[in-house]
């Protein structure tokens, strides 16, 4: 053990020690930056190469295709008999896409009638647009393309390329503009060309060319603009502001405070967002506070109305056709659609379509990816010469003639090849020249939806090449004509990270800092990020506990923040705020919010609602633009727990999801749980399923139900409609289990009835430490379990009318959440039956003594859980769960020998002894037929297996969770069998479960087994007093009189002699912190009316407040206080004391510990074992309970209790305690500021809010115990309800099971549809597994770089390239810290 001197080391006898090695600053490779690695580089360029042949591809077919349509029209005109059915193919191909348009856009309008439709003006100029479109396709399908040659029709598809050059020479760069017009002149001649040849050829035909200008006037910027200009928002009126707040905003109408006038109304400003989506004008929230869903909705139904315009003018254009040919209507009925896929026109038909929505889908994933200047503006740009080329060179055209079998008249004609091989090159430069550089510097945001990329989400496959050059959105356009939106993009995107903090440990807490000191050198611009922590029951009585230090402590280390005095400390309603401005190249602001649970509610929820409610109510209106107006749109929320482990690169792919699309509400990403042992193998598989399958499947077929708050994205936005529901407070039973039992998914479950979706980016990782002790997960689970199901019945129940609100939630969305609602509830009774029929096939047990057996013990289990204490319930749950998991073995062995023998086909037994008769196989028994010999539940088996393989090897990073799937095969009984059982009957728990403070009673007597049968048998017979007696407990009552044993130790006048330690205290008050909080006497502590208690408490060593803060309301019932009304009060006073710790330290000598401990009166006691010296306290450290009593003489129950704890605190200190005392210190130093004299606009948010929602409701007033009440009932319902579904599946399956006559296909009716049915389940989960896969896989694709030592690409990037300065000052960063370590 160390010497005192170790540590009265001063300052000035310490040394510069930072040259030695072990003092060097460690750098954690592990924690730097993560780079794309090589493979992803790789792979982009693969992927692009490969995209962008097969665009390439499909263009060059769609054409080719196209043109041998074409000579099938020529070839008419010298014809006899009318070709009925070429014309009718062509009218096909033109319908197609129009028929395609108006399917996709009534499936995507649906559900959001209540919007409004374009209005008249508009609507007129998308049936301008369409009429346009429809003539001048049927000019040049029809006129231009058959009025000349096969090349020269390929260069007059370029003929319009003049009006959209034109354009964009006016709206570009200036520093361009040179290029632009050398391109219009290039133009200009190849369009002359273009003319001379047309004329030559067909002369009376050449005015057929001005269908190419028609359809290009049709796709005009100009008028793309103004069908979807966004509507001007009215200019708000700054100085009339809506005096309301977030929290007293009706969950029905958020315009309106709950209360105006009344004194808890909050009123503070807030502005309401009016922002609006990026591409078409109509308003996220409409004055009436309905939502509005972003520009998709609005896109497409502007595709609708043009798709039924087009299809209308294309049928009307057949008739007019038909009557200038002169061709009998109801012969090209009977005999155009007599088609066959031996006729070559029917096959170009074909591969036309194909190829033109391959093409057009190829385009759409190559902008969603990023890969679009070599996948989608490279083959745009070569595909018309590729085709020219191909028809040029003879070797090439032969081919192609004898490949679509064509007539000789497809290839060149040499006479006009030298004039359409200069055409299409000036056509050709001229395009590249102006596209090619639009489209090369294109702003590019990752996973952009189709509509956010083109203004119609359609395609055109006569014109495919230019309709998409058209069609593609470009950044003149946005700019210049949606200036609103443009002005809110360029505005910075503000994201806070809120974390709520309890009882986290010392690595817990390590772990979230060093992630959000990763953030702290975002360099970007135009993001901006702040943390804000808010730790729960941090302060009592303006001293701060263990766990707020803990955190402070670790500052230094994880953020970097050498001088803690740089602190702004300011006392607040709620407790204390703690901010600094950490070390990085934008000063992000780290706060910590310190609270008083004797201020404000404690708890996650309350501390959720505190900062969603600063953030949306206070800080939001400090951004705000010229008008007032608050643009949550662009202000996230980033939810983290105080262990989660996360990067920047997590952070960005979050926020990719969220920006392109105003309708997702929030995004969670893939939790990994961190820890290890049994009990980490099983959450490691569960997480693993629950990600890959669930959250999937909610994702694809409608929103995501839960994004827990460990690592999340919330919208600013979408939080201001749903927080005044949010924070309600709990009145019944029902309401308890959907908001306190598991708040993150009641968050998302409101956020989905009001329209919003949540999406799955499993692109964005994040670690969290999961429960690794058997009791801690399963109170953990309690909550989970009860949440999951009170909030899917909320859901269910209330399907239809949150449909009306949310698109989203489809039928098929509903029938898959009852499905899994179902199969949860009748979880135990699926358990019993499955290992009953598994202990059937391994040990040859009847299935109807297992299932009684199972039965049985489930009975016991649940009486366990409703009559014995939690130590009762985990211990015969870990029994239960042992023995579970032993017959699960045996189980797993029995199925594989029933599938073995059913693939073998052999009824025997393994062990059989084989005779010399040859035996024939017979079938086995269950099978679905002699054909294909295996049951039901072999092949259901069989496809699980062949899912969760294909599964693994699609999450390669995942693969060993496969591996702990064995861990979860073990414990899968325990999990859905008794876990179930737990969380049933533990609902009347209010309790979080997991980091709870332990209770312990310092007066907690000794119960013998005989002395708790008695206290049985006196309460059964009812023939002794039931009052507890206080003999055993060592307490002196105040109906006691006798003195204690050990009173000899204490002076006859304790009254004066506590007088002369007070003095003494006094004097000694110099070494003592001055702002240290002085104990205070039990006679001034005690209220008035309870000063007969000071005796009491006097005699049993609670002589101060140091003592009283340890005593629980057992203690004082032990006591003998009586009376509940004074236990109540004293309890309520007692919880308000400030813990008191005792460093952890080796002092200087025994007097000066027993002084500091407020027991100088037992000194005497240690001179006489002589004690003397701080080497003598070593002998402390093996002293017992005993030891203590009987040498000490220390008895009373204060004061063994003080000296128990003190002398565990008896060693030298660790680094991290040396710390905590060192912050301590340093922050009780730092200058006090009171919020109110600060920031009064603050302080009256706070003070508002509070009275709103957050104060603390007094345990006699509130509505616990009529809660608790309500709480039992509903525990006794579901227990009554879950025993009688399950008896009776257990029935009905047993009793079809043993029934002979009633078989499909070798077993029972109900297990037939039993495993259909999760079957159809498991499969639509893998589907949706695969199609969020390919979603991933876009997004990996579109973040990757193209260069090694590039940075991920995102829609808004973290990391911004540094300036020369910049990057000097992060050289010398390290240096800089450095010395001021040492100074």
């Amino acid at each position: 053990m160390a010497t005192p001197g170790v540590e009265s080391e001063t300052e000035d006898q310490q040394q510069d020690l930072s040259y030695l090695t072990v003092k060097q600053e460690f750098k954690d490779r592990s924690t730097s930056n993560q780079r794309p690695s090589k493979i992803a580089i790789f792979l982009k360029w693969v992927i692009t190469l490969i995209f962008a042949g097969i665009f390439l591809a499909n263009l060059v077919m769609s054409k080719l295709t196209l043109f041998g349509l074409v000579n099938g029209l020529k070839a008419e005109k010298d014809a006899t008999v009318l070709n009925y059915q070429t014309y009718c193919m062509c009218f096909v191909l033109l319908l197609t896409p129009n028929i395609i348009s108006l399917l996709r856009s009534l499936w995507n309008i649906t559900g959001w009638g209540h919007l409004p439709w374009p209005n008249t003006k508009r609507v007129g100029l998308i049936a301008l647009s369409a009429a346009l479109e429809s003539v001048g396709l049927f000019i040049v399908l029809f006129k231009t393309l058959t009025s000349g040659s096969t090349i020269a029709g390929v260069s007059a598809m370029q003929f319009g390329f003049i009006i959209p050059i034109i354009f964009y020479t006016i709206k570009g760069n200036r520093v361009f503009r040179p290029l632009s017009f050398l391109s219009i002149i290039i133009m200009l001649a190849g369009s002359g060309l273009i003319i001379f040849i047309y004329i030559k050829e067909s002369k009376s035909e050449a005015w057929s060319l001005v269908g190419v200008v028609v359809v290009f006037l049709s796709m005009f910027p100009y008028l793309n603009n103004k069908i979807f200009k966004m509507e001007k928002p009215t200019t708000p009126n700054h100085h009339q502001d809506t005096q309301s707040g977030s929290i007293n905003h009706d969950i029905s109408d958020s315009s309106e405070p709950l209360m105006q006038g009344s004194s808890s109304t909050i009123s503070y400003h807030t502005f309401h967002s009016s922002s609006s989506s990026n591409m078409t004008g109509i308003k996220n929230v409409t004055p009436d506070g309905n939502y509005t869903p972003p520009d998709n909705t609005s896109a497409w139904k502007v595709v609708l109305i043009s798709a039924f315009f087009k299809i209308v003018m294309i049928i009307s254009a057949i008739f007019i056709l038909f009557a200038i040919k002169k061709m009998n209507f109801q012969d090209a009925w009977d005999l155009g659609w007599n088609w066959s896929t031996s006729d070559k026109t029917c096959r170009l038909v074909i591969a036309h379509i194909a190829t033109s929505l391959v093409a057009y889908v190829t385009a759409v994933f190559a902008c969603r990816t990023c890969i679009d200047r070599g996948a989608f503006l490279m083959p745009l740009l070569l595909s018309s010469p590729v085709v020219y080329i191909l028809l040029v060179l003879s070797r090439s055209c032969k081919w192609l003639e004898t490949f679509l079998d064509q007539p000789s008249m497809f290839c060149a004609n040499s006479v006009n090849v030298e004039y359409s091989v200069w055409a299409m090159v000036c056509a050709t430069l001229s395009i590249w020249l102006v596209y090619g550089r639009l489209f090369w510097c294109l702003k590019r945001q990752v996973l952009l939806k189709e509509t956010q990329l083109f203004w119609y989400p359609t395609y055109n496959s006569v014109m495919l090449e230019q309709w998409i050059f058209l069609n593609k959105k470009s950044n003149i356009e946005q700019e210049k004509y949606n200036n609103d939106t443009s002005r809110r993009n360029d505005e910075k995107t503000r994201v806070y990270i809120c974390t709520t903090m309890y009882r986290e440990s010392r690595k817990e807490m390590q772990q979230l800092l060093d992630s959000i000191q990763k953030i702290s050198q975002v360099t970007s611009a135009k993001i901006c990020f702040e943390s804000h922590i808010f730790l729960d029951g941090a302060v009592r009585e303006n001293e701060m506990t263990e766990f707020a230090l803990q955190l402070i402590g670790l500052l230094n280390d994880a953020l970097h923040i050498n001088d803690v005095l740089e602190v702004t400390k300011t006392w607040t309603p709620y407790g204390l705020k703690l901010s600094w401005r950490l070390p990085g190249p934008n000063k992000m602001i780290f706060c910590i919010h310190l609270k008083d649970s004797t201020k404000v509610k404690k708890k996650k929820r309350w501390s959720q609602i505190m900062y969603m409610s600063y953030i949306l109510d206070f800080l939001s209106k400090q951004n705000v633009d010229r008008y007032g107006n608050q643009f949550d749109t662009n202000n996230f929320i980033l939810t983290t727990d105080a262990d989660v482990q996360f990067t920047p690169e997590s952070v960005e792919a979050l926020l990719d999801l969220m920006l392109r699309d105003t309708s997702v509400g929030a995004v969670c990403a893939r939790t990994y749980p961190l820890g290890s042992g049994p009990v980490v193998w099983y959450q490691k598989f569960e997480y693993a399923v629950g990600h890959w399958f669930q959250k999937a499947a909610e994702h694809v077929l409608g929103s995501v139900l839960c994004a827990p708050g460990c690592f999340s994205v919330y919208r600013c936005s979408a939080l201001r409609k749903i927080l005044p529901k949010y924070a309600s407070s709990v009145e019944r039973a029902f309401d308890f289990l959907i908001k306190d039992m598991g708040e993150d998914r009641w968050l998302c479950t409101l956020m989905v009835q009001n329209g919003w979706r949540i999406e799955y980016c499993a692109a964005s990782e994040n670690g969290t430490y999961c429960p690794e002790e058997f009791e801690e997960f399963y109170k953990q689970r309690r909550r989970w379990i009860a949440s999951t199901l009170a909030n899917s019945l909320s859901l269910i129940t209330n399907w239809n009318l949150i449909r009306n609100s949310n698109h989203r939630i489809s039928y098929l969305f509903c029938l898959y959440q009852i499905i899994l609602l179902v199969s949860t509830f009748i979880g135990p009774s699926t358990v019993i039956v499955i290992v009953a029929g598994g202990l059937a096939y391994a040990w040859n047990i009847n299935i109807v003594i297992s299932v009684v057996l199972q039965v049985f013990v489930c009975v016991i289990y649940a009486g366990i859980c409703l009559f014995r204490n939690e130590k009762w319930q985990m211990q015969s749950g870990k029994l239960i769960t042992f023995l579970y998991a032993v017959v699960m073995a045996a189980v797993f062995v029995g199925l594989l020998e029933r599938i073995a023998k059913e693939i073998i086909g052999i009824t025997s037994d393994i062990g059989e002894i084989v005779t010399t008769t040859t035996v024939k196989p017979t079938i086995p028994p269950g099978v679905i037929s002699s054909h294909f010999p295996v049951s039901f539940v072999t092949l259901y088996l069989g496809i699980m297996c062949a899912i969760f393989v294909i599964t693994t090897l699609l999450h390669p990073y995942d693969f060993t969770c496969l591996l702990n799937g064995f861990t979860y095969l073990l414990c899968l009984p325990s999990g859905y069998f008794v876990l179930n059982i737990y969380s049933i009957v533990n609902i009347t728990d209010s309790s979080w479960g997991t980091r709870e403070e332990k209770k312990h009673n310092s007066v907690k007597p000794q119960w013998t087994w005989y002395k708790s049968l008695l206290k049985v048998i006196k309460q059964v017979l009812c023939c002794f007093d039931r009052n507890k007696t206080s003999e055993d407990s060592g307490l002196v009552t105040p109906d006691d009189s006798g003195e204690e044993s050990d009173s000899d130790i204490i002076p006859e006048d304790f009254d004066n002699d506590k007088e002369d330690t007070d003095n003494e205290e006094q004097k000694n008050s110099d070494e003592e912190s001055e702002n240290k909080q002085k104990p205070t006497n039990v006679e001034k502590w005690l209220p008035k009316g309870m000063k007969k208690y000071a005796r009491v408490f006097l005699k049993n060593g609670f002589e101060n407040t140091y003592f009283l803060g340890m005593l629980t309301e057992t203690d004082l019932k032990r006591l003998g206080i009586k009376k509940l009304a004074h236990r109540i009060n004293l309890y309520q006073k007692i919880r308000d004391i400030p813990k008191f710790t005792i460093p952890v330290a080796v002092p200087k000598d025994p007097n000066s510990w027993l002084h500091s401990l407020g027991l100088e009166i037992y000194k005497p006691n240690f001179q006489r074992n002589n004690i003397k010296s701080a080497q003598d306290m070593e002998a402390l450290k093996s002293f017992t309970k005993n030891d203590i009593k009987e040498e000490l003489g220390i008895r009373k129950a204060g004061h063994l209790r003080m000296i128990l704890y003190a002398i565990q605190c008896l060693r030298i200190p660790t680094h991290e305690e040396k710390t905590i005392t060192n912050m301590e210190e340093q922050i009780r130093k730092a200058c006090d500021h009171k919020l109110e004299n600060v920031n009064k606009e603050e302080y009256k948010f706070w003070r508002d809010l509070i009275q709103a929602c957050l104060q603390p409701g007094s345990g006699a007033f509130s509505l616990e115990t009529i809660l608790k009440g309500k709480l039992q009932n509903l525990r006794n319902e579901c227990l009554m309800i879950s025993g009688i579904v399950n008896c009776l599946w257990i029935v009905i399956v047993m009793t079809l099971s043993r029934s002979i006559d009633l078989r499909i296909a070798g077993t029972d009716p109900l297990s037939l549809i039993f495993l259909v049915v999760f079957g159809f389940i498991l499969v639509l989960q893998f589907v949706c597994m695969l199609i969020h896969r390919f979603t991933t896989l876009c997004h990996f694709i579109a973040r990757a770089p193209y260069r090694c030592g590039q940075e991920y690409r995102t829609s808004i990037s973290l990391m911004s390239p540094l300036s020369s300065e910049e990057r000097a000052v992060q050289r010398l960063l390290p240096e800089v810290r450095r010395l001021m370590q040492n100074q």
